[in-house]
């Protein structure tokens, strides 16, 4: 998060994560997925062919293997503050949604209950 600035290109970006990875671990767990602006909307983005401008979302979707753990680490995150007003929009409705799950699961709930009330959401 330190290293992102405005005009980065997402491709630099998972370079950089992968580079990391590298030299700590085993290497990436699975494909990175790093997405700016609107890519950062995009699920299993793999293209990571954009550019961060100021203000924007960035998504990280990365993880590194490490003795036979395989990590998983997801973030949006902006070089802003405050967001830009759409971007502030997009996150908060993310995180209403995840906590609207998050109060949800208990036992007998299933993945799908989960998944169908944050399409609704």
């Amino acid at each position: 998060m330190k290293a992102v600035r405005p005009g980065m290109k997402d491709t630099r970006l998972r370079r950089s994560l992968n580079k990391h990875f590298a030299g700590r671990c085993a290497g990436p767990s699975y494909t990175s997925i790093v997405g700016a602006g609107a890519n950062a909307t995009v699920l299993h983005y793999i293209n990571n062919d954009g550019e961060l401008r100021d203000g924007e979302l960035l998504l990280v979707d990365a993880g590194a293997e490490y003795k036979g753990y395989a990590s998983d680490i997801h973030a949006h995150f902006s070089d802003q503050r405050p967001l830009l007003e759409s971007s502030a929009r997009i996150y908060d409705l993310v995180l209403e949604t995840q906590m609207s799950c998050v109060e949800m699961v208990r036992p007998g709930v299933t993945h799908d209950e989960l998944k169908n009330h944050s399409v609704k959401c």
